[in-house]
């Protein structure tokens, strides 16, 4: 009888500390219908200097985004990100207001939703703020060659904002003026009072660390946390509250 020995290997997987962490990036112009490509990679390119930056929560730069791929205008990859860590993505091109997002690197190379980071020409905003400029007696000066930034926020589900109470500390560690608006019927934007909220707002934040905080009754409370430069619009956009 021949006896055959077998060795059984046991495979040993490490996860990683660096992943490769990408996805489209757009941006909204006053003269097109549909959003467009932030990319230095197309023929006829309507923003100049496009440039996305992943950096840490005290803004320092930690990656600068690549386009990888000649056939796919718009994706851009950030290469060797640190996995797990609490990051920003600034989206910025000539033209366009600078986009913080806030996230954390994920565990595995991944690719983020398409529409998920995107920026808005610099004119979009300004002609926004110019119409509810002093509403509620709040000032919203415009972001072009401004000194302070600004906080734009959408929750993902507004009923969930019904009676919330919004902080918002700029990086002098002031609080600044928050406006919350909402939706009616006929799609204009009223003050939001105790209901559900759409939009939420607090312009002229000084440069720095920007702290979110949101109190609802009944929920744990949540807060955030910007690195901001002056000119800068922080999005708290798809802005969830923890569950009940």
């Amino acid at each position: 009888m021949l006896l055959i020995g077998c060795q059984y290997l046991e495979e040993v997987r490490t996860d990683p500390d660096e992943v490769n962490w990408g996805g489209y990036v757009y941006a909204y112009l006053e003269d097109a219908a549909e959003p467009v490509v932030l990319s230095e990679l197309v023929d006829v390119n309507p923003i100049a200097d496009p440039l996305i930056e992943l950096v840490d929560l005290s803004d320092a730069l930690l990656i600068t985004g690549t386009q990888p791929l000649e056939s796919s205008p718009g994706y851009w990859q950030l290469e060797a990100a640190p996995v797990g860590e609490e990051v920003a993505i600034r989206v910025s091109g000539e033209g366009m207001t600078p986009t913080v997002w806030r996230g954390a690197v994920p565990g595995g190379t991944a690719t983020w939703l398409t529409g998920a980071l995107y920026s808005y020409e610099a004119t979009i905003y300004d002609a926004f703020f110019e119409s509810i400029d002093g509403f509620q007696g709040i000032a919203f000066p415009s972001l072009t060659d401004s000194t302070s930034a600004t906080l734009w926020g959408e929750p993902m589900f507004p009923e969930d904002w019904a009676g919330a109470t919004i902080t918002v500390t700029d990086g002098e560690g002031l609080t600044a003026e928050v406006l919350a608006l909402a939706y009616d019927e006929t799609g204009a934007l009223l003050e939001a009072g105790d209901g559900a909220i759409d939009l939420f707002l607090a312009p002229a934040l000084a440069p720095g660390t920007v702290t979110l905080r949101v109190e609802v009754e009944g929920r744990a409370a949540v807060e955030e946390e910007w690195p901001a430069r002056a000119g800068d619009m922080v999005s708290a956009v798809f802005f969830a509250l923890p569950a009940e």
